[in-house]
């Protein structure tokens, strides 16, 4: 079998038998053509060796500088799909099975707002739209005021969306995926489907958020089509993830936030303020979905306040006369 039909093959299992998401599929895919365009031909699987795959890593760590956590991604996929070719005969061993590295783990600290970045943000909308309602009043067509509606519109999303984001932590990939069913605005409460498929409830207290998602709705069930989606485009299809990220750009330059931002930022910073005040380690590990509490911890980490605290109340020093 060529590597260029094994690819395929190992994507359509990932597909149907894993349920990754397209993102997910879209990075082994693009890790595995890595692979193949640098042996510059469609080859038979069974001729790739050990020496063939250490000589690649060797091609991605001093030829492209790849980082070791890049290193480390690819040689998992790897791994991934010459298993997924000894599970099915097609090899008799995994050329994977006798390499082992070693990686230095370099654990960056998540940029997170502070509190008037927050702010900024979260007004962001809100000010963008009273600044259309004063440029609107000169304008008395009726076209034109059919086309600052549709942007007042966006405005009501768009604060909604980054309400939301932050009073609940969730990940972009998950508000996307939200349909007008999942939420309840009496309770409080969204329906996201996270990571690997686990569904979770997550909670949104604040009356500053439920407003935001009051108005938008008011908009929305105005909106009579089959799509199920809470958040919408220009065209009245389901809002994408890319489309998100885009619009948040466009609010953080516009308050004159320097930092480079981008909407999981106010995941980050929720959870970090979330531990700032004393949340459980592990309230918040279900609060934000990880799998793994490891991946949380790095929020202790990131919050001096909540370390301070620990170490005024606990340190065994401050008993000591």
């Amino acid at each position: 079998m060529l590597i260029l039909e094994g690819i395929n093959n190992f994507m359509g299992v990932m597909e149907v038998e894993r349920n990754l998401s397209s993102k997910t599929r879209k990075a082994y895919l693009c890790d595995l053509r890595s692979l193949q365009q640098w042996l510059c031909k469609d080859v038979e699987i069974d001729s790739i060796t050990t020496d063939t795959i250490r000589s690649y890593l060797v091609h991605i760590s001093n030829d492209l500088h790849c980082q070791d956590t890049t290193i480390r991604r690819k040689m998992s996929v790897l791994k991934n799909f010459f298993g997924y070719l000894e599970d099915e005969c097609i090899i008799d061993r995994s050329p994977i099975r006798k390499i082992r590295t070693r990686f230095k783990t370099q654990r960056k600290l998540p940029r997170v707002l502070t509190p008037e970045e927050v702010n900024l943000v979260l007004k962001a909308p809100l000010l963008e739209k009273q600044k259309l309602n004063t440029v609107a009043k000169a304008k008395s067509t009726i076209r034109g005021k059919k086309k600052n509606e549709i942007k007042k519109n966006q405005f009501v999303r768009d604060r909604a969306i980054i309400e939301l984001l932050f009073a609940t932590g969730t990940r972009v990939g998950e508000l996307v995926g939200l349909d007008v069913d999942d939420v309840n605005l009496k309770q409080g409460t969204a329906l996201v489907l996270g990571k690997g498929n686990k569904e979770r409830i997550v909670y949104f207290c604040s009356e500053a958020t439920k407003k935001a998602l009051r108005d938008y709705l008011k908009i929305r069930t105005r909106i009579k089509n089959e799509t199920k989606a809470l958040f919408l485009n220009r065209f009245d299809t389901r809002l994408s993830a890319t489309s998100i990220e885009k619009m948040f750009r466009n609010y953080r330059d516009k308050t004159g936030i320097e930092k480079n931002i981008t909407p999981h930022c106010l995941r980050h910073t929720m959870a970090t303020m979330l531990v700032s005040n004393g949340a459980d380690i592990r309230t918040v590990q279900e609060i934000l979905g990880h799998a793994s509490i490891s991946t949380t911890q790095i929020y202790t980490e990131v919050s001096p306040t909540r370390q301070r605290q620990i170490v005024e109340k606990y340190n065994p020093r401050n008993n000591i006369k």
